[in-house]
C-alpha cells in the first residue's frame, strides 16, 4: 500500500454522507461497502466515513422508513476531504437552504462534492453544479435539462468533473466508490474489490446506465428490440406503426404480428404502456402538473390522459401523485 516519504501512511480519507430525509439506504450502503472493503484490503484504515443529518434531528429515515442516527448535525462536522449527498427517487424534491449553505461553504472550502443519482437535484438546487458536467438517474433526465440548464448533463453510469462527483444513483453509486478507491489506492486494488464483491467487471464512467432493452423485455428479435427503442425515444410525439416498422426494417404487418408472437400486444398496445409507465414516473417523481405531463407523455390532453390511466393503472393520476410510494395494478 501507498506510504510517504518517512514511511508512515498517507492520511485517511474523510468522507461525510448527507443524508436526506427519505434518503435510499441502498445508494448510501453501496458507496460505503466500496470504502469499508478498500479498508479490509488494505488492512488499514484509508477511508474514513461519517453521517451527517440535513435537518436539526440527528434521527434521519429513508424513503422506506428505515432510521439511522447520524453521527454529526451539519453545523459540528469536522472537515472532511468528500461529501456525498444522499436522497432517492421518491424524495428528490427535498431541499432547505440551511443545507444547501453549509455545503455551499464547505464547498468553497475545497471540499469535493459527490451527489449520486437524485442527489445531483439538491446540488443543482444549490448552485454546485453550474458550469460542471454531471450524470444523473436516467428519469430524471429530461426534467433535470430543463430545470438546470446551466449544468452540462450528460448520459452515462457516473462523471467525475474536477472537485464534483455524479453518478446515476444506485449501482453506478458503487462503480464511483470504486473510482474513487482506484484513485487513491490503484486500479489493481480497486479491481480486487469490485471481484471480492462479485462485481464482475469494472465499469467505465460513459456506459449506459441502463439494462440492455432485449433483457429488459425478455425479447431476442432484433426488430422488436428496434421498435421499442424507437418508442422509448419518441414519448412526447408518438410514432405511428409504419414509421417504427421502417425503422425495424419490416412491413407494418409483419411487425403487428411480430409484437403479438414476441409480446403478446400489439405494437400500439406496448406503445402505450411504455408512455403511460413514463407518466406514472414523473407523476412520482416530478413535481410538473398533471396537464404537462399528459402533454410530454403523446395525450391530446390531461381528460384523455386520465382515462388511460385509470384504465392502466386503476387509480388516477391525481391518487398517484397524492401516494406516490403506493403500488399499483396493472391490466
Amino acid at each position: 500500500m501507498p506510504r510517504s516519504e518517512s514511511g508512515s501512511l498517507p492520511e485517511p480519507v474523510r468522507v461525510a454522507f448527507l443524508l436526506t430525509p427519505g434518503f435510499s439506504f441502498f445508494t448510501l450502503s453501496c458507496a460505503i461497502e466500496a470504502f469499508r472493503v478498500a479498508n479490509e484490503h488494505t488492512g488499514a484504515n484509508r477511508f474514513e466515513y461519517m453521517t451527517v443529518a440535513a435537518g436539526d434531528e440527528l434521527l434521519v429515515r429513508s424513503w422506506d422508513g428505515l432510521r439511522l442516527t447520524a453521527d454529526w448535525r451539519m453545523a459540528d462536522c469536522p472537515p472532511v476531504r468528500m461529501i456525498f449527498v444522499i436522497a432517492s427517487l421518491q424524495a428528490a424534491e427535498f431541499f432547505t437552504a440551511e443545507a444547501a449553505r453549509w455545503l455551499r461553504r464547505r464547498a468553497y472550502a475545497g471540499t469535493i462534492i459527490a451527489a449520486p443519482g437524485s442527489g445531483t437535484v439538491f446540488a443543482a438546487k444549490a448552485g454546485l453544479l453550474d458550469g460542471y458536467a454531471c450524470v444523473t438517474h436516467w428519469r430524471l433526465h429530461d426534467e433535470f435539462k430543463e430545470r438546470f440548464p446551466r449544468v452540462r448533463l450528460q448520459t452515462g453510469l457516473y462523471l467525475i468533473d474536477r472537485d464534483r462527483l455524479t453518478s446515476g444513483g444506485g449501482l453506478a453509486t458503487y462503480d464511483l466508490a470504486l473510482a474513487i478507491v482506484a484513485g487513491e489506492l490503484g486500479a489493481a486494488a480497486a479491481a480486487d474489490i469490485a471481484d471480492q464483491m462479485l462485481h464482475a467487471r469494472i465499469r467505465q464512467p460513459a456506459e449506459s446506465p441502463r439494462m440492455a432493452l432485449p433483457l429488459r423485455y425478455g425479447i431476442t428479435d432484433e426488430r422488436v428490440a428496434t421498435a421499442l427503442a424507437a418508442m422509448e425515444g419518441a414519448i412526447e410525439q408518438p410514432l405511428g406503426l409504419a414509421e417504427l416498422a421502417a425503422r425495424a426494417g419490416s412491413s407494418p404487418r409483419q411487425l403487428q404480428r411480430l409484437f403479438v408472437t414476441t409480446l403478446g400486444q400489439t405494437p400500439h398496445q406496448v406503445y402505450l404502456s411504455v408512455r403511460l409507465r413514463v407518466a406514472r414516473q414523473l407523476l412520482q417523481q416530478s413535481t410538473l402538473s398533471i396537464a404537462d405531463i399528459a402533454l410530454r407523455c403523446g395525450f391530446v390532453d390531461a381528460s384523455h390522459f386520465a382515462k388511460r390511466y385509470r384504465t392502466h393503472f386503476r387509480q388516477t393520476p391525481h391518487t398517484t401523485r397524492r401516494h406516490p410510494e403506493a403500488d399499483t395494478h396493472m391490466t
